[in-house]
């Protein structure tokens, strides 16, 4: 128990960390919610998060809720740290740009609380916001260009507790209570010109709310083959936010102008997600279909939104814990995706898209496991004087699983 009690404190010690995290995203998360992350663990992760239908007996899966139950006995409690680091390339049709980052990308601790009863309790970022471009507009007829320098930090984060229960042998449901919490601070500061001296406009965006989700899997034996379908569902959290706008001199700091805080109606977008998955032996294959209704979200600016789908594949081979040979215990694991971008950028309409393959090193059998991945995500294009950016990242998962309570047996 003292030990389950320390995990929870270092849980803790994280999740307050995790917020005041400042993510280098993409040049896009100037537009509405930023740069959208979708809720994940270490084992989705590396199977490019495709788990709607995957139900794995060492790992975690929130894809899905209502996989929490898969986990086998004797393991009763599993605690997660991931992080990455990585390198983003920004090209356009004239120019280039590189940038390295590094972050930590989300916390998840799972705990069975009966034989058909499990839970987790986790901390990740929905969305990040961190750009700084730099513009020009004009002002006034007959005047030249004036330069303008756009920056944005912040995000939101989100804080889930999920269950699962097993309602039949074959069929269980589960969903999610969460709570998104974030502050966005934007500026834009404008040159100075023939009609104005050199300004800068602050905005920050703050929001609150909770939501809910459900999933739901049924497994089909055939033989040796485990057959699984799932399903997923989000109503679209509807927050609280509000806005302040500041108009002050750089150089003085003095506020020229400021506005009263306004309450803005917020909504996260609704989504519907469904999966197939195929389990035999040590391997695992899955597939996921995700709809978005981006048509029904609302944040600051007022954004043409459409609605969008992400595909997502993911395989797993999933070593021999009790061998001799540490080569076999190791764990193979890939996935790809393919998502619409749901804001057109100049007119033109975006596709994001990536792949990410990975390994899993156990140490001392199934008590613990350390996960190396390599990602790489593309978003944009160099036409329409668009920016085309190339993502690599290599991420680490650090999974401790819990079975104190078993008794050893000796020879």
């Amino acid at each position: 128990m003292s030990i389950r009690i320390g995990w929870f404190f270092v849980f803790l010690f994280f999740a307050v960390s995790a917020r005041g995290q400042n993510i280098p995203g993409s040049v896009y998360s100037v537009f509405g919610f930023g740069d959208i992350r979708d809720r994940s663990s270490a084992f989705t992760r590396a199977l490019g998060n495709t788990g709607i239908a995957v139900r794995d007996d060492y790992n975690i899966n929130i894809v899905n809720p209502a996989a929490l139950t898969s986990v086998i006995r004797p393991l009763t409690s599993l605690f997660e740290i991931g992080t990455n680091y990585g390198r983003t390339d920004f090209n356009t049709s004239n120019a280039s740009y590189s940038a390295r980052y590094g972050s930590l990308v989300g916390l998840n601790y799972w705990f069975r609380l009966g034989n058909k009863w499990a839970s987790t309790v986790g901390v990740a970022p929905y969305s990040n916001v961190s750009y700084n471009i730099l513009s020009s507009r004009v002002f006034g007829a007959g005047y030249l260009p004036s330069p303008i320098q756009y920056q944005g930090t912040g995000g939101i984060n989100q804080f889930y507790l999920g269950n699962a229960y097993d309602i039949l042998k074959n069929l269980t449901i589960g969903g999610n209570v969460s709570f998104y919490l974030g502050t966005e601070k934007k500026a834009n500061v404008v040159a100075a010109t023939g009609v104005s001296s050199l300004f800068e406009v602050d905005e920050i965006l703050q929001t609150r709310g909770a939501n809910f989700d459900l999933g739901l899997q049924y497994s089909l034996s055939i033989k040796k083959t485990k057959l699984i379908f799932g399903v997923t569902w989000d109503k679209g959290a509807c927050l609280t936010g509000t806005q302040e706008i500041a108009i002050v001199n750089p150089i003085t700091f003095d506020t020229l102008r400021k506005t009263d805080r306004l309450v803005l109606p917020t909504r996260l977008p609704p989504n519907m997600g469904f999966g197939l998955g195929l389990k035999a032996n040590r391997s695992t294959f899955a597939a996921d279909i995700k709809y978005i209704n981006w048509k029904k979200a609302e944040w600051d600016e007022v954004e043409q939104y459409r609605n969008g789908f992400k595909y997502s594949a993911g395989y797993d081979y999933r070593g021999e814990f009790g061998t001799y040979n540490y080569l076999k215990s190791i764990s193979f694991r890939a996935g790809a995706w393919v998502e619409d971008y749901p804001i057109a950028v100049r007119n033109t309409y975006l596709t994001t898209w990536g792949y990410t393959i990975g390994i899993a090193l156990p140490i001392q059998g199934p008590r613990a496991t350390v996960g190396l991945n390599y990602s790489v995500t593309r978003l944009g294009t160099t036409k329409s004087d668009l920016v085309q950016e190339i993502s690599r990242k290599l991420s680490l998962d650090i999974i401790v699983r819990d079975v104190w309570g078993v008794k050893q047996k000796f020879d």
